[in-house]
């Protein structure tokens, strides 16, 4: 099985990622895609920066950045992976890299760096599940978890469709 991980940086993300090892370590076969997508750069970086490879060089280094601790605890716990870095809308690159990829479903922590604690599932998970037809696991790390003092009802999202109607 390819799981494709989130990785921004975050708690949460990393919560993520050892829900994925804790599978391998369960004794599921599985690789997983280590995937951080940096925001797009904005007019003032395109204007300020005036060098294009430049920029993008800086997107990619600063990305690789994120990934390194997510890749030596990948290679200690001897789990095959890779790492790609985007830049763009992160809901909608991280469907992408999926399908690029090849992966079987998508591991990611309930709300990452961005957004608003009160949120019960981030943004930007909450898209992912609109622009994917594969599985999403979001992780709520112990400790970590955004959800405190939310109304457990707010966290309900209903997908489903009556098989009948009557």
């Amino acid at each position: 099985m390819k799981l494709l991980v989130a990785i921004d940086g975050s708690a949460l993300s990393m919560g993520a990622l050892h829900h994925a090892l804790q599978q391998a370590r369960d004794g599921h076969r599985l690789s997983l895609v280590l995937a951080h997508v940096q925001a797009g750069a904005s007019l003032y970086d395109m204007v300020v920066a005036r060098d294009q490879p430049g920029l993008d060089r800086a997107t990619q280094d600063a990305g690789l950045a994120m990934l390194e601790e997510a890749q030596a605890l990948c290679q200690a716990a001897r789990v095959a992976h890779e790492s790609v870095v985007e830049a763009g809308d992160a809901a909608q690159t991280l469907a992408a890299l999926a399908l690029q990829y090849h992966c079987d479903a998508i591991v990611m922590g309930a709300r990452g760096s961005g957004g608003h604690r009160s949120t019960a599932m981030g943004s930007v998970a909450h898209a992912l599940l609109y622009r994917t037809l594969l599985p999403v696991t979001l992780v709520r790390t112990p400790g970590l978890s955004p959800l405190a003092g939310t109304d457990p009802a707010d966290m309900t999202i209903d997908r489903t469709m009556p098989l009948v109607k009557r």
